[in-house]
């Protein structure tokens, strides 16, 4: 399948490991962006994280484990599987908050992109990791702190110049360009 140059969108059918109203919003606009029109069949796959995943191989297997949950659904086999998982790279005191997306193609090839990252504030994520990353994350930390969404704090952190959604929309359409659709 590959995507029209000529301004209509090709129809592309995805199952999506997740029930994230952002993540939906953010798969629905990477689709668009990429010049596909899709339907989004939506389920609800644990990753198998904590709340707060850190690093980025912890990100990637929930982002697996995300997309592979929505291909094993009655139905999807022959779908687009997606999963996206957000979480925390650590780098020299620095917490980069970003998205892993993976897609896994009906010919069972599996790709992987990571959305752009904001610096999450260094307090909030250490009180994430005292109150436990398995049941608190930096954006519900920061949420608190400092007003703003605890789903979205990418919004209040760039003074609304992005958001959440549009970062791992982003991830989408690249994913989608690297798996030749």
């Amino acid at each position: 399948m590959s995507s029209s140059k000529r301004g209509r969108l090709l129809h592309i059918e995805i199952a999506l490991g997740s029930k994230s109203e952002y993540k939906l919003n953010a798969t629905r606009l990477g689709c668009e962006r990429a010049t596909f029109r899709p339907t989004i069949e939506t389920f609800d796959i644990d990753s198998g994280e904590d709340a707060q995943p850190i690093g980025i191989m912890a990100m990637k297997a929930g982002a697996t484990t995300r997309a592979i949950g929505a291909q094993k659904q009655n139905g999807c086999r022959n779908k687009y599987c997606l999963g996206l998982e957000n979480g925390i790279v650590r780098c020299d005191g620095i917490s980069f908050d970003s998205t892993m997306v993976a897609l896994i193609r009906p010919d069972r090839r599996i790709f992987y992109a990571q959305s752009a990252a904001i610096v999450m504030p260094e307090e909030c994520v250490l009180e994430a990791e005292r109150l436990g990353f398995k049941t608190h994350t930096a954006g519900s930390v920061f949420a608190r702190m400092y007003g703003g969404s605890a789903n979205d704090p990418h919004e209040a952190i760039t003074y609304f110049k992005t958001n959440r959604t549009n970062l791992m929309a982003h991830a989408v359409q690249i994913v989608l360009a690297q798996a030749h659709l």
